[in-house]
């Protein structure tokens, strides 16, 4: 099971849609807390997160899980990507992202214990 905390309800719908269509179970929240509440109650394999959200810093949720984390964000701040990496995250992907990125890097993610870039090349 998968889960994806994105505030953005049509990209999170989309996502969502392009997941199932290439059978990942996959439940859709837009908030840390429900995020939170969430892995409390069930495991999760894999994590896709959006930064900036409704009630805080998706990077604080990094630092609380043990499962791959990808990290989807619009953010055009320099130090992104080495903050989330640094607070545990396997990836990082610039929006606009696209379904077939996405897939690609989780095939890779929950089949390896490596760290994948957003262009999917093991580091």
């Amino acid at each position: 099971m998968l889960m994806l905390v994105e505030d953005d309800l049509a990209l999170s719908q989309l996502l969502s849609w392009e997941l199932e269509a290439h059978d990942f179970q996959i439940i859709t929240i837009h908030s840390l807390a429900e995020a939170r509440w969430i892995l409390a109650h069930q495991e999760i394999q894999a994590l896709i997160l959006e930064l900036n959200l409704p009630d805080g810093s998706g990077i604080e949720l990094i630092t609380e899980v043990s499962v791959p984390v990808i990290v989807i964000s619009a953010s055009t701040e320099l130090d992104t990507e080495q903050r989330v990496t640094a607070a545990g995250a396997s990836a990082f992907i610039y929006k606009p992202v696209s379904g077939e990125q996405l897939i690609t890097l989780l095939n890779r993610l929950l089949t390896s214990d490596n760290t994948v870039t957003e262009q999917g090349d093991r580091q």
